[in-house]
């Protein structure tokens, strides 16, 4: 499924920026109340609120062409786009001296390249998952090792984050399969971000561009309606397609186990009947 709405996200993140909004604090609040239900901070709900887009999605409405979703890609794709060196940097954990980050074991602390403050609210799961999204390529024992200081406590941790994401991430290679050929026609419009300008490349529904040479995602595509697992594609059996990296499905729905088009129930007992692998 193609990207819509671009035209506009465009024209509301422009509005943003005239109002002043920082755009890291806007990112991390649309991650946080699209991946973990939490409520956008009131003053960056106002500022939506002026640039016509409603700051909550509601429970039963569908993510795909949501205007804070298309917000998103516009987000991605604008902060894509700046050289490196102008990005504002996301808020991290202070960096401290190498003598001080020593940890009772002996061992260092291992940063990510990314490490927001941890919330009140997140237990080690949650806070694992989130570094998980915010660090591609980074496994799950090194997520752990950066912010779980006692060893012993840390194999139980990464046992409960792989309980949450393997169930889904597992069943990528039993999937159906769609061909990148049949993906990209004019009918479902995927566009590798390796092979096209920034501007039209397909992004996935939770953030970030999508390319099937990118070894740390599992690129698919999730259907609106569910068919027998013996039956290909078709249009009109599974509706729209939406794409999307199976990983962050996987942190989606380890919040909850709801289907991001429909609000149905999804989880690893139903997902083969609904997502196809796109393969070369």
């Amino acid at each position: 499924m193609r990207n819509r709405g671009n035209d506009e996200a465009d024209a509301a993140l422009r509005g943003l920026v005239q109002q002043g909004v920082n755009l890291e604090h806007l990112r991390t609040a649309l991650e946080r109340h699209v991946m973990q239900r939490l409520p956008i901070p009131r003053d960056i709900g106002s500022a939506l609120q002026n640039v016509g887009i409603n700051p909550s999605i509601d429970s039963g409405d569908s993510l795909v062409q949501n205007p804070l979703l298309n917000l998103n890609v516009a987000l991605n794709r604008m902060q894509g786009l700046r050289p490196s060196a102008e990005r504002a940097p996301r808020p991290a954990v202070p960096v401290v001296p190498a003598t001080a980050s020593r940890r009772p074991d002996g061992t260092r602390a291992t940063p990510l390249r990314v490490m927001p403050e941890r919330e009140d609210y997140e237990n080690n799961v949650a806070y694992g998952m989130r570094l998980l999204n915010l660090n591609p390529g980074v496994g799950v024992r090194q997520a752990v090792a950066a912010f779980v200081t006692d060893r012993a406590e840390r194999p139980a941790v990464v046992a409960n984050i792989r309980a949450a994401l393997d169930p889904i991430a597992s069943q990528f290679s039993q999937l159906r399969t769609i061909s990148k050929a049949d993906a990209e026609s004019e009918e479902l419009g995927f566009k590798d971000a390796a092979d096209h300008h920034p501007d039209d490349v397909t992004h996935c529904l939770f953030g970030g561009e999508l390319s099937l040479s990118n070894p740390d995602q599992q690129v698919i595509g999730l259907a609106g309606n569910p068919t027998d697992m013996s039956q290909p594609y078709s249009q009109e059996g599974n509706k729209d397609l939406a794409f999307m990296d199976m990983k962050k499905l996987a942190q989606f729905l380890a919040g909850k186990p709801e289907h991001p088009m429909t609000r149905e129930t999804l989880n690893a007992e139903n997902i083969a009947k609904y997502a196809f692998r796109i393969v070369p």
